[in-house]
């Protein structure tokens, strides 16, 4: 199964496209391999996992300290709404493509995962969560 912090080569997201879909600023995009596990890095309630607008598969952790880890891009999901999931629990698989959303921002090419992290003052840094996976 892949841990999210090596799930892939990390995206930046190019100044020209600060008017993209994805809200805020504090996300980070990895590139990934098609059909991988995807662990969760901590022990969470799932708030909401389905597919959203052009993202795909869409998990939205609860995390410690009333966080919020987002998961977009995903292929299948294994957890549900209202669930909850062990840290290295399996959240779903990644996508054979890139999702519309996510090409939208990032540009054609490989399937991404987006990643992003929020709280009551509004975006954080991911790396600190997907790093607990390790």
């Amino acid at each position: 199964m892949t841990r999210l912090d090596k799930a892939g080569k990390r995206q930046s997201r190019p100044p020209e496209l600060a008017s993209a879909r994805i809200r805020g600023t504090s996300g980070m995009a990895l590139l990934v391999p098609a059909g991988c596990g995807v662990e969760s890095p901590a022990e969470a309630k799932v708030l909401f996992a389905g597919s959203f607008k052009g993202y795909r598969g869409v998990v939205i952790l609860e995390l410690a300290g009333k966080r919020h880890l987002i998961v977009a891009g995903l292929g299948a999901l294994s957890v549900s709404h209202g669930g909850r999931v062990a840290r290295g629990g399996e959240l779903g698989t990644t996508s054979d493509e890139r999702a519309p959303a996510l090409a939208a921002a990032f540009g054609a090419g490989a399937p991404l995962l987006f990643f992003d992290v929020r709280n009551s003052r509004g975006g954080a840094e991911p790396v600190f969560w997907l790093a607990r996976t390790s």
